[in-house]
């Protein structure tokens, strides 16, 4: 008798659980807001469509979205509850202009470790709190009054080069030292430019040995899980709920010891409010400073901060100078044409004297760095925004979509709720950047197609655009300014009595700086995660 009820039980189970699939489905694919939209009926009926490209197949669904534009137009439904637009001139719309509000999506945010950061606030309101108690930093005119410490960091990072130098023999005559990680050393002069503006004292990873290249190797290893945790959001909160003993086995010893020392100088920064208030500004002085609630400004919130603001401003600027510089290694003419330029503003060949503005008013450089951002994207992964309060339009040359507003996320993530179905839109920055209309030659680096066409800027999305965007893009493009001017003043060549540049690509080539995979953040082969992005230098 036990038997038969169980086994009428599970039977019971089973079809209750079939009927409600088989309902799950027909809503998913007939009823749903988003029915009309084209794409793959898979995609539409299930999340493990997506879930076998981005975790089965490595982050290779932008691939496949880009295929499904091919063949379905310029709009698609990428998944059950969202849609992909791969069309540059909705961006602004998309992002959202002044005056709007833009939520994230909250399936979306949960690949983040630190969901208390301002990347990962949901609602447009509390997002907008919490970043403009970080805005004044991130401002034009406060990069320029820290540029001098901008400077300080560079200048060691120069050091720390210089130390790879190969002697040559005499004049024209170049030997080559040892080879050299650049996108290392790149990781560590960011991180050091972040944590010291954040904290007041930097990590200092660029006077480790190998740039501490232990911790960038777990950030990877912790990249290309993001996907896996979008689809599992319980893993990370498991995760981090471990004791740190047991994350320490596991591998991660290098970033608890990050972990640490940031709350230890978030620690000291509250006891010691009154001190930040009269001394040195720092992000997180102005956090403390400012008109938040007393619930933002304890240690576990500004720590999430603190990841975020360590992460994305070392791994996005450190790509994009090691695009920048494996790109002008392979083509010496730029190298020397960059150089060129520089001598009317350098007076030496070092940054010492140059001010940041002199570099931006160079056409060449500025070019470089735009193309530079052009093919190294920011972020890979798709960037999804829902418009709480208003429609969207969305015109596929042939008719107008109506892309409802949503309030919240819905009750259950197939059926809408009272409040409203919600619409995640997403685009992809790599597939808007290969726009062959607006980019001729999209796979090429061709700097010269941002001079004298300032039109060609609106079509650059590296930091986002709208209320989302990047907050730290000043101090961004002022890092990349300095440290490619003190590259190229140094190792481009002078030309006469020189063989040519003295700095030269080791193993390594334009192919290691391809996307291979999106992992949010863009993603290498295994053989350029093993040996870097290399250079030799001479003296």
């Amino acid at each position: 008798m036990i038997d038969l009820n169980y086994s009428s039980l599970c039977a019971f189970s089973i079809l209750v659980y079939a009927c409600y699939f088989i309902l799950l489905v027909t809503y998913r694919l007939y009823l749903h807001p988003l029915s009309s939209i084209p794409g793959p009926k898979l995609a539409a009926a299930t999340l493990l469509y997506e879930f076998y490209y981005d975790v089965l197949r490595s982050g290779s669904y932008i691939w496949r979205i880009r295929d499904l534009h091919a063949q379905y137009g310029p709009i698609i439904r990428i998944s059950p509850n969202a849609i992909h637009i791969n069309d540059p001139d909705f961006y602004d719309i998309y992002s959202g202009k002044v005056g709007e509000k833009r939520n994230k999506y909250p399936w979306a945010v949960t690949h983040f470790s630190c969901p208390q950061s301002i990347i990962a606030t949901v609602d447009h309101d509390h997002h907008r709190l919490r970043r403009s108690a970080v805005s004044r930093y991130f401002s034009k005119s406060n990069i320029r009054a820290i540029e001098p410490v901008l400077k300080s960091h560079v200048e060691k990072f120069m050091e720390r080069i210089e130390g790879f130098e190969g002697k040559g023999k005499g004049k024209g005559e170049m030997s080559f030292g040892e080879p050299l990680n650049i996108w290392s050393a790149f990781k560590a002069l960011a991180s050091d430019v972040v944590t010291g503006c954040a904290f007041g004292e930097s990590h200092d990873f660029l006077s480790v040995s190998n740039f501490n290249a232990g911790f960038w190797d777990v950030l990877t290893d912790a990249t290309r899980m993001d996907a896996l945790t979008s689809h599992w959001p319980w893993f990370l909160p498991l995760m981090m709920s471990l004791p740190e003993w047991v994350r320490e086995a596991m591998g991660m010893g290098y970033m608890l010891v990050f972990e640490r020392k940031s709350r230890n100088q978030l620690k000291y920064m509250i006891a010691n409010r009154e001190l930040e208030e009269k001394g040195t500004k720092t992000i997180f002085g102005d956090i403390l400073r400012s008109n938040l609630p007393e619930a933002e400004k304890n240690v576990e919130r500004m720590w999430h901060d603190g990841q975020v603001f360590n992460v994305a401003g070392s791994e996005t600027t450190s790509w994009t100078l090691a695009n920048c510089i494996v790109y002008l290694l392979s083509h010496p003419a730029m190298m020397k044409t960059l150089r060129e330029e520089l001598k009317g503003v350098m007076k030496a060949r070092t940054i010492h004297d140059v001010t940041v503005a002199e570099l931006e008013a160079l056409p060449h450089l500025t070019a470089v760095l735009k193309e530079s951002l052009r093919l190294s994207y920011g972020v890979s992964g798709r960037l999804y925004r829902i418009s709480p309060d208003k429609a969207q339009v969305f015109n596929d040359g042939r008719r107008d979509w109506v892309l409802p507003a949503g309030v919240r996320p819905p009750s259950h993530p197939s059926f809408p709720s009272s409040n409203g179905h919600q619409t995640p839109i997403s685009m992809t920055i790599p597939l808007l950047h290969h726009n062959s209309t607006i980019f001729p030659s999209p796979e090429s680096f061709s700097p010269s197609r941002w001079l004298n066409n300032p039109a060609l800027d609106k079509y650059l999305f590296a930091f986002s655009k709208g209320p989302r965007g990047c907050v730290g893009l000043n101090l961004a493009w002022a890092q990349m300014y300095l440290v490619i001017a003190a590259l190229v003043g140094r190792y481009a060549g002078e030309g006469e009595g020189e063989e040519g540049p003295r700095m030269k690509l080791w193993k390594t080539g334009v192919d290691d700086v391809l996307l291979k995979h999106d992992f949010y953040v863009p993603g290498q082969s295994e053989e350029t995660v093993k040996k870097g992005i290399c250079v030799v230098v001479s003296g």
